[in-house]
């Protein structure tokens, strides 16, 4: 097995037609609080410092679909970690999109895979338990949102949590780009 270190969100999430598997045997989604705010905290700090952090590791085997023209990766280690930035970067496209910014655009090529079949959009495929909340949440159906997963409470303290460092003079655009400080081996 060959470690490389590389950015988070530019080089791992953002390639098109990539899409994470999260195996059957591993387990739900389970971050709770504590963990996203210390996450969000190294974020707003890697932005105001302009410094890489580094976030830890993700594991995953290269696969193959059906589909020859998709990059599958099934994550063996850190689903948690990969899990909890797609729900800050839909946070974040959420209120980009309610505030009618720019960003949205960029935001929607972490989120969503472009030209390829509906059953592929979704860069992240959870566990089965996690599968259903989260593909509300991506499509944008808040109001069917089960408030007692792990999934959409995380999301909504993402949610909190931008919208009180806007209060402070940080905007979206410096979220993202503390997101982008990110690195994993």
């Amino acid at each position: 097995m060959q470690p490389y270190r590389v950015w988070f969100v530019q080089e791992l999430i953002e390639k098109n037609k990539r899409l994470f598997i999260v195996p059957v045997y591993q387990r739900n989604y389970n971050w709770n609080y504590v963990q996203c705010k210390i996450l969000y905290k190294d974020i707003i700090n890697a932005f105001r410092q302009d410094k890489k952090h580094f976030t830890g590791t993700i594991v995953y085997i290269k696969g193959h679909t059906s589909s020859s023209v998709l990059d599958e990766c099934m994550i063996i280690d850190g689903q948690q970690r990969i899990t909890t930035i797609f729900l800050l970067l839909r946070a974040l496209y959420d209120l980009g999109l309610a505030k009618n910014d720019s960003i949205v655009n960029e935001l929607s090529d972490y989120l969503f895979n472009r030209n390829c079949d509906i059953l592929y959009k979704l860069k992240l495929k959870p566990v089965k338990g996690d599968n259903c909340e989260f593909e509300k949440l991506m499509s944008g159906n808040i109001h069917e949102l089960d408030g007692s997963s792990n999934l959409i409470r995380n999301f909504k303290l993402f949610e909190q949590l931008i919208s009180n460092s806007i209060n402070e003079g940080i905007s979206l655009r410096d979220i993202l780009r503390g997101m982008k400080h990110l690195e994993i081996v």
